[in-house]
């Protein structure tokens, strides 16, 4: 179980590494998804990032994976 949830983890971080790079040093908060959804894990990553006219803005990442680690959702903010 542990080398399963570890599997989930690297997967995820690995996809916002590369797709999200202000967020790849942000350690996220892992929560179970509700009963009856077909997600199984919600990955909510909470960073600052730069912001075009100068300054950081918060930015929030939300990745909702099933059971076996596939990626089923993103969510960001703006």
């Amino acid at each position: 179980m542990v080398n399963d949830a570890q599997s989930r983890l690297e997967r995820v971080k690995k996809y916002v590494a590369h797709n999200f790079p202000d967020m790849a040093e942000v350690s996220p908060q892992v929560s179970k998804a509700g009963p009856g959804s077909t997600a199984s894990y919600i990955f909510t990553f909470r960073g600052k990032v730069a912001h075009l006219a100068g300054g950081n803005m918060q930015q929030i990442l939300r990745v909702t994976t099933d059971a076996q680690g596939e990626i089923l959702k993103v969510a960001a903010s703006r």
